[in-house]
């Protein structure tokens, strides 16, 4: 599959990625989700601060807070939807809080005065359910939801989990629970290092993983790497190391002109690769 041989041959080393010069945390605040619509990467921070960098002039744009900015939305990771809401040329943007009680904010962004037009519920048992990442499959018109279970395993590997759900309409309401009758499918998968964002395309989920360079050693979790789920085999098809040359957080992806752009927390910015899909 060439572009998990451009992958490879792009991130794992620096000499074949492209760098766009970014400042690291901003306002206090550490990296977190990102997505691309057009030539714009929409940048996100914990707490919810939204930073639009324009790919071509490489300067951002624009800086605001999200209309679900707070000191609990940690704003883990971005996906851009399929519908525009009331003539916006800006589909809506999918924002992950990734803290209890785990939503998804729907939001309309438009002349940087961004609103939520929708809040997303994942429930189980009555309860909300533990979402760490909800990720749209624009191709399909799926909704994804992805998990760190925290349960060991005896190969010291961790359970994740990943659920599909249809993609909610913007005309079901402001307020939309899904519960276990709106599983379409659910399967766990394995591995030990710290889930950050995601990404899917066509049959496949790209999780970026791992933390900064210096909890190399410190923590088992560490390790940066790619992660390419295979969503139809229900299991992980590659994992991409990329600790030796990505000393950074890698916090979320996103394809930009059918190459793989990868946001990393502390300096390291925004790498996309050389190679075409």
């Amino acid at each position: 599959m060439f572009f998990i041989a451009a992958l490879f041959y792009g991130c794992s080393s620096q000499r074949y990625g492209i760098r766009y010069s970014l400042e690291g945390e901003h306002i206090g605040q550490s990296e977190q989700g990102m997505d691309v619509f057009g030539d714009r990467a929409y940048l996100l921070y914990n707490t919810g601060i939204c930073r639009i960098f324009d790919l071509l002039s490489e300067k951002i744009d624009s800086e605001f807070p999200l209309a679900s900015a707070s000191k609990t939305n940690h704003a883990n990771c971005a996906s851009f939807g399929k519908e525009f809401y009331e003539g916006n040329n800006v589909p809506v943007l999918y924002v992950s809080e990734c803290s209890s009680p785990y939503r998804c904010f729907v939001e309309n962004i438009r002349n940087s005065k961004p609103q939520i037009v929708q809040t997303l519920f994942a429930f189980e048992n009555e309860r909300p359910k533990l979402v760490h990442d909800w990720i749209v499959d624009k191709r399909g018109g799926f909704l994804y939801t992805f998990t760190r279970l925290g349960v060991g395993n005896s190969d010291g590997t961790v359970l994740h989990s990943i659920y599909k759900y249809r993609l909610p309409k913007l005309s079901e309401g402001e307020k939309v629970i899904l519960s276990e009758k709106d599983v379409l499918d659910r399967f766990d998968i394995s591995f030990m290092s710290m889930g950050q964002g995601g990404l899917v395309k066509g049959r496949y989920m790209y999780l970026p993983v791992g933390l900064s360079h210096e909890s190399d050693g410190k923590r088992p979790d560490a390790k940066r790497a790619i992660i390419i789920v295979d969503l139809k085999k229900q299991k992980i098809k590659r994992f991409v190391d990329i600790s030796n040359d990505i000393l950074d957080e890698p916090e979320d992806v996103a394809i930009y002109n059918g190459r793989l752009l990868l946001y990393c927390g502390q300096n390291g910015g925004l790498r996309m690769l050389d190679k075409k899909m």
